[in-house]
């Protein structure tokens, strides 16, 4: 090593100190303390230069989500993690977890303990920095997918697509009750085409979108005003312009099929209840929560689903 005066930007440098350099920051800030200070100014400066450090340290790790719903981010400096960290809460991607240098064992099991509330954030988005291979063996034990990149970018689009994966996953063991209400085109048989079970009616979505699978209840109150729904069955067929769909949405004229099991047998259009009332999904305290947990995407991908959700929530008094 040279001694310099001086150095300019990116040049390496070593630091001595006295003391115990061990809990050292890669890329933390760096004061000098002038020598000409007296021994109380000069502590009172190295004070003052401490807690500016520990501001940016604390200002840093005021964004990780201290209850664990997140990922765990580890990254080669200060400077680097910091960036990383505003990145992914910029793009609504959470922090549970944070380290700076090599991805050791030790780290592993925290961001495995992080994982085990979500399986989306069993992960490590790993930037710039070694991984060991007692390490890599551990995380393919406790199933903790590590992506690893020295651009930002790259990480971000390869967990949003591993969380697409692992929702799209999930969701396929549910059949979620999206809110719907649609209304019987009119009294005849064009559009009462078999007015016993299995009900088969052409309709208008007038609010929300129709799904295979759903229940469906014909909405309809008692003499007091008090909500009655009819259980008819469920959606086990969708016609939109002659082919077969999966779904329908705000305003589509579809014919549907419902078929009920043997309790809806003696249900019939016209006696049961009558054309004018409109059919809506049936919710139920289960079929919210399965939306809210698995579905919350799709809920706030419409403004009105979430207050056409809690209107047929009063209307079947769900607590």
């Amino acid at each position: 090593y040279t001694k310099a005066q001086e150095i300019t930007a990116s040049m390496g440098v070593r630091i001595a100190a006295v003391g115990d350099l061990s809990t050292a920051v890669a890329g933390a800030p760096l004061f000098v303390v002038p020598r000409n200070l007296k021994s109380a100014e000069r502590k009172k400066v190295i004070e003052e230069l401490s807690n500016e450090v520990q501001k940016s340290v604390k200002d840093l790790l005021s964004k990780v989500d201290k209850h664990g719903g997140g990922v765990f981010v580890q990254a080669s400096t200060l400077g680097s993690l910091e960036a990383l960290i505003t990145f992914l809460t910029g793009e609504n991607i959470p922090v549970s977890g944070v380290g700076i240098g090599t991805i050791s064992k030790k780290i592993i099991s925290k961001a495995s303990t992080l994982g085990s509330k979500q399986p989306e954030y069993a992960a490590i988005l790993a930037f710039d920095v070694k991984i060991g291979n007692d390490a890599r063996q551990l995380a393919a034990k406790e199933g903790i997918t590590i992506f690893e990149s020295d651009v930002i970018y790259h990480l971000q689009k390869e967990y949003e697509q591993y969380v697409t994966k692992i929702r799209i996953e999930r969701q396929r063991q549910f059949t979620p009750v999206f809110p719907v209400e649609m209304q019987i085109l009119s009294n005849t048989k064009m559009h009462i085409m078999h007015k016993k079970n299995p009900l088969v009616l052409g309709v208008k979505i007038t609010r929300g979108s129709l799904r295979m699978g759903i229940p469906i209840c014909a909405k309809r109150y008692d003499a007091s005003r008090i909500a009655a729904p009819l259980y008819l069955g469920r959606i086990v067929s969708i016609r939109l312009q002659d082919r077969d769909v999966e779904n329908a949405a705000l305003n589509d004229i579809v014919s549907i099929k419902i078929e009920g099991d043997g309790g809806q047998n003696n249900i019939e259009v016209g006696k049961s209840f009558i054309w004018t009332d409109p059919l809506i999904s049936e919710i139920t305290r289960e079929s919210i929560d399965v939306l809210k947990k698995h579905f919350l995407p799709e809920i706030k991908q419409d403004s009105d689903t979430g207050p056409h959700l809690m209107h047929l929530k009063k209307y079947f008094n769900v607590i």
